[in-house]
């Protein structure tokens, strides 16, 4: 098989990660999913001296899910997507905040951002809405029910060498390779493989494993 990396645009480590924790004693269960761990151990053993000892709890992901929905969690690892505008309602609203298993998974909410979100759905003016969703955002800073957390700023794809893709592999908003189908069977190749595999043999190798079309690794400087 061949092993590609699609650089896609990410988030790099947030700092605040280290300042909403500093000089906090944790001892927390930490609901995650198994395609997290990467990610988790690593923050557990950074984190185990001297700012906090997490105690991790690996779930099967509905299960990890769930807990979110019912806010039954003492911190939580999830991953979230988003549309191309900005929509508070879902996850910042008091209307969302009395019951469970919405996407107010912290259980927060205001009359406060109850009327900016007011503001940001209804106005007609666009500097007034531009400024209600900045407010927005800056409660929920200052709240801190949340950390901005990291992701990798690519997609690792593993697939046989018949399998091809277009030359630009991914468009430039994705969220994973299953969101974009786009890929075929070259029978050539197909057969091409299934000889090497009969006879032992290894095809020849790609040297371009990172496939990084928009030049994204440029973009951030690495």
């Amino acid at each position: 098989r061949r092993v590609r990396d699609a650089r896609k645009v990410g988030a790099r480590p947030s700092r605040q990660l280290r300042d909403a924790l500093d000089g906090v004693h944790l001892a927390a269960r930490r609901d995650h999913r198994r395609r997290d761990r990467r990610v988790v151990a690593a923050t557990g053993a950074n984190l185990e001296q001297p700012l906090a000892r997490l105690r991790l709890q690996l779930l099967e992901p509905g299960t990890a899910f769930e807990r979110g929905l019912e806010r039954k969690y003492e911190m939580t690892l999830t991953n979230r997507t988003a549309g191309l505008y900005p929509a508070p309602r879902q996850y910042l609203h008091t209307e969302f905040q009395r019951e469970t298993h919405n996407n107010d998974i912290w259980g927060f909410g205001t009359e406060e951002v109850d009327q900016l979100i007011r503001i940001y759905e209804e106005d007609l003016d666009f500097e007034n809405r531009l400024d209600a969703v900045h407010r927005i955002d800056e409660i929920v800073s200052e709240e801190a029910f949340y950390i901005p957390f990291w992701m990798a700023p690519y997609i690792r794809i593993v697939h046989w060498d018949y399998l091809q893709f277009p030359e630009f592999y991914l468009p430039r908003r994705t969220q994973s390779i299953t969101d974009w189908m786009v890929y075929w069977i070259d029978p050539e190749r197909r057969a091409t493989l299934e000889e090497a595999i009969a006879n032992g043999e290894a095809i020849e190798l790609d040297g371009e494993i990172d496939k990084d079309y928009y030049g994204i690794r440029e973009r951030l400087g690495r």
